[in-house]
């Protein structure tokens, strides 16, 4: 399995430099750049999970080591990182803005900002994707997550709101 994993890493890497290389080239290729951009923000994702996965595994090792007091400091716990994920959708956002993937977008953008804690930011990806995109596949989820995140404020009738639309 570790030998597979570095081979999956590897590729992964492989690809997200060849998509880094294709953007780069071809910057306004309507018919094939917001397709790379939006596979490319999905790699960087997969490698943020992978990282995040490696580090976390580092931080448990390391919490059973403090806990058995083999060691004197406690380790930071791990944050995963979508900064890439996140620049790389709103630049898919922003520059195609006709694209027929921009609901997947916005919640995938809105999913890595929540991710990184910066919840406000991922409620307003959540709530222009409901309205530009009522019929989108993502609709239901965003809703759901913009009641959870009124739920968590206290804002009760915000969030019977939104977890009425889930219901619809």
């Amino acid at each position: 399995i570790d030998q597979l994993s570095a081979r999956e890493r590897q590729r992964r890497d492989d690809a997200i430099a060849q998509f880094e290389r294709f953007v780069k080239r071809y910057p306004s290729e309507a018919k094939y750049t917001p397709s790379a951009l939006l596979r490319l923000a999905q790699l960087h994702y997969e490698r943020a999970e992978d990282i995040y996965f490696l580090e976390t595994e580092k931080y448990d090792r390391q919490m059973a080591l403090f806990d058995e007091e083999k060691i004197d400091q406690a380790p930071e716990q791990p944050m995963v990182n979508y900064i890439r994920t996140i620049q790389l959708f709103g630049q898919l956002i922003r520059d195609w803005p006709n694209s027929k993937m921009l609901d997947g977008a916005y919640y995938m953008q809105g999913y890595c900002l929540s991710g990184m804690e910066q919840d406000e930011k991922a409620q307003e990806n959540f709530q222009v994707l409901v309205e530009k995109y009522p019929e989108s596949i993502f609709a239901q989820e965003s809703w759901w997550r913009i009641g959870e995140y009124h739920f968590d404020a206290g804002q009760l009738e915000k969030a019977i709101t939104a977890y009425k639309k889930v219901i619809e």
